[in-house]
């Protein structure tokens, strides 16, 4: 038994139950994880061995039913061999930690246009207002003021 902090990737580990620490890919026999930490899915998902005689390079997002993220728990396994591909902060979860910790907040596009419709609203409303005051009843100065508004 090797510790987890000794686990560096190209290792060939055996699956066992519990908390992975590594981005794994499974090589022979399946298992069934627990992603919800990661994905918030309920459900458990089952892992196959990737086809070793595939020519595609390979590619996390592509393989997800081949790949075992850091952070899952894995529920049941059957004599599974896996390489690991990450550890550490390299791992998925290490990337979904350092998008959370590094997070700039970006302006919506609405907030941008906030002020072009706030000039828009103005106009129109300085508009409106003149038309009113030249156009209200008895030419009254006040009355004018009080229908403009």
């Amino acid at each position: 038994m090797v510790d987890q902090t000794n686990i560096v990737p190209g290792d060939i580990v055996k699956l066992e139950l519990g908390f992975t620490h590594c981005d794994m890919v499974l090589l022979t026999g399946e298992a069934v994880v627990d992603e919800s930490a990661l994905t918030g899915e309920a459900t458990p998902q089952a892992k196959s061995p990737i086809d070793a005689r595939s020519d595609r390079v390979y590619d996390p997002k592509l393989h997800k039913k081949n790949s075992i993220s850091a952070g899952t728990r894995v529920l049941e396994c059957d004599d599974a061999l896996a390489v690991v591909m990450n550890t550490a902060s390299y791992t998925m979860k290490g990337e979904l930690l350092r998008e959370i910790i590094s997070f700039r907040q970006h302006a919506p596009k609405m907030e941008s246009e906030l002020p072009i419709a706030a000039a828009i609203l103005a106009i129109w409303a300085s508009f409106f207002y003149i038309i009113v005051m030249i156009y209200s009843t008895n030419n009254e100065p006040v009355i004018a003021w009080s229908l403009g508004m």
